[in-house]
């Protein structure tokens, strides 16, 4: 096998790995676009992890994420309870 058919069948190899994780990631960003999260269904890839730059997410991004999963599942917010 020349190098030139080698790379030509790992891109091909790669094309079909990324079909077939296609599907599933689009349910996933089906799922987190109802909890209210906007993702990309390469975020939900795996043959796409560490390929993609993402902005440092900062500790007000993650606790506003954490709250409104809290609240999306009938949390409710730790101040207004007695003890």
């Amino acid at each position: 096998m020349t190098p030139r058919q080698f790379l030509l069948l790992a891109r091909m190899r790669r094309q079909e790995i990324m079909r077939q994780e296609f599907g599933p990631a689009l349910i996933c960003t089906a799922i987190s676009a109802i909890v209210g999260v906007k993702r990309s269904p390469y975020d939900f890839m795996p043959s796409m992890v560490g390929k993609r730059k993402r902005k440092t997410q900062t500790w007000e991004d993650q606790l506003r994420l954490i709250k409104a999963m809290h609240a999306s599942i009938g949390g409710t917010d730790g101040d207004s309870q007695s003890r």
